[in-house]
């Protein structure tokens, strides 16, 4: 099992894309936001 881990912050921009490009290389995603002003999570 490949399990993707990252840590966010105002990535709203960026995150779709970013786990896009990656889901079909691994089997979990966990995404840990540490207080996005943004619509981030």
């Amino acid at each position: 099992m490949i399990s993707l881990c990252m840590i966010v912050r105002d990535e709203e921009a960026n995150l779709g894309l970013c786990l896009e490009s990656v889901r079909a290389l691994v089997d979990e995603m966990i995404i840990v936001d540490t207080g996005s002003k943004d619509s981030t999570v």
